[in-house]
């Protein structure tokens, strides 16, 4: 059974701004990777003034060689919590 991994990197700034940076291989533990090895890159910024949370996250990966039809992935989302 293959292994996903990735890696992770957040940023913390005075409590209020998080920014955190990842590449991960995989889709979970039920879909075997790509033999081309590829990634999927995301970063996700939060911002916490005071109560309410505005975060936007997106996210980035390449077509999968096993599917011919499908083109490159992209994901922008943007959340609130007021």
């Amino acid at each position: 059974m293959p292994a996903d991994f990735g890696a992770q990197l957040d940023f913390k700034i005075k409590g209020k701004f998080l920014n955190q940076f990842s590449i991960v291989n995989g889709e979970g533990p039920f879909r075997s990777g790509t033999s081309a090895g590829k990634f999927l890159f995301s970063n996700n910024i939060q911002y916490n003034p005071i109560e309410p949370v505005l975060k936007l996250y997106v996210d980035y990966a390449p077509n999968p060689d096993t599917v011919t039809k499908l083109t490159n992935k992209y994901v922008v989302s943007g959340f609130a919590d007021l």
